[in-house]
């Protein structure tokens, strides 16, 4: 497993030092705008499975959860370290082996790889383990029909009088998500009483004053639940997903 270590701190950037088996390998600069723009340096020893398991410890130790994530733009260098620079170090001193072009496409390659099955298989398993939480809530539970993906509803939990919609969100879910959830279920016909439910590891500070407001604007029945209570049900899946 490799470690980071936070080393600066600003409001909209961090800049990481990086460690596997004890030594220092890389950094990493993560710049927060209104997407997310990230700079990685690694020494040039690491396989490309050892590169693929640093980029999904990246995405989920530290860039999960970040909000707004709009976009998530990351650049990988291999490079080679040569010191420490202050104004005493002289030109003939400093050496810099910049990462070839092909290289950087390759790389480049690998991380859109490496988010988009990281993510992928998280979102599968997060499902998986929200079916099996509301079967033990007493309900009759199922990933939802592909017609409603575009609706952002992920679970459908029924029992003998109720329908429940369910969003399933690894990281924080904001406000305008919440209420475009609610806005799509509203739409939806049911000979059953609706409710939504929605499973999230953070909740901005007005999403209480915002569920208050959704149901009485709409008639419907929102739940929360964070992902700790959800894990605690199911035990078995939390080192998958913590």
């Amino acid at each position: 497993m490799f470690k980071f270590s936070r080393s600066a701190r600003t409001a909209f950037s961090e800049h990481y030092v990086i460690f596997y088996d004890g030594k220092n390998i890389g950094s990493l600069d993560i710049h927060i705008l209104k997407y997310i723009n990230g700079t990685l340096v690694v020494q040039p020893f690491l396989e490309e499975e050892e590169l693929e398991q640093l980029i999904m410890q990246i995405d989920s130790e530290i860039v999960e959860g970040i909000e707004p994530r709009e976009d998530f733009i990351f650049t990988v260098y291999f490079g080679k370290e040569v010191g420490f620079y202050s104004d005493s170090v002289s030109k003939e001193d400093r050496s810099w082996e910049p990462a070839k072009t092909k290289d950087i496409e390759d790389i480049s390659e690998l991380i859109k790889s490496a988010l988009g099955k990281a993510q992928h298989a998280k979102g599968k398993l997060n499902e998986f383990v929200a079916i099996e939480f509301f079967e033990k809530l007493g309900f009759s539970a199922k990933k939802s029909p592909p017609e409603l993906d575009h609706k952002k509803i992920d679970v459908i939990a029924e029992n003998e009088t109720c329908i429940v919609y369910v969003q399933v969100k690894s990281g924080q879910i904001s406000d305008k998500s919440i209420t475009s959830l609610v806005e799509n279920v509203e739409g939806i016909s049911s000979e059953k009483t609706k409710e939504i439910s929605v499973i999230a590891k953070e909740y901005s500070v007005f999403s209480e004053q915002l569920r208050a407001e959704l149901e009485d604007r709409f008639g419907i029945k929102i739940y929360y639940y964070h992902s700790y209570q959800v894990l605690s049900s199911c035990s078995e899946y939390r080192s998958a997903l913590n």
